[in-house]
């Protein structure tokens, strides 16, 4: 499942919006490889002066997981930094957007 929000990497390709974008896999992730699914990958945009998230996309099959923290991140603006410093449990999936 793929899971886009926000802006998109064209958006920043385009140059409509300038920016830059992390990309990490999820095999190095506990949860994804207690559930065998290591194919897909967290992909986080941020605005380049702000360093405001603006557009996280999670490819997995356990993306639905991500929705309800994804949107809230979204919607609330934290930079980069700040969503990477955001407490999270583990193993979880969401170990992987603190990690990008």
């Amino acid at each position: 499942m793929i899971l886009p929000m926000g802006v998109s990497q064209s958006d920043f390709d385009s140059g409509e919006i300038r920016g830059d974008v992390y990309r990490r896999p999820l095999a190095p992730n506990a949860q994804s490889k207690i559930r065998e699914h290591v194919n897909g990958f967290i992909k986080i945009c941020c605005r380049k002066t702000s360093r405001i998230l603006s557009g996280p996309v999670f490819v997995s099959p356990h993306a639905t997981e991500l929705i309800h923290p994804l949107t809230l991140a979204v919607q609330k603006h934290p930079t980069v930094e700040e969503l990477a410093s955001t407490f999270t449990i583990f193993p979880s999936l969401l170990g992987s957007v603190a990690d990008s």
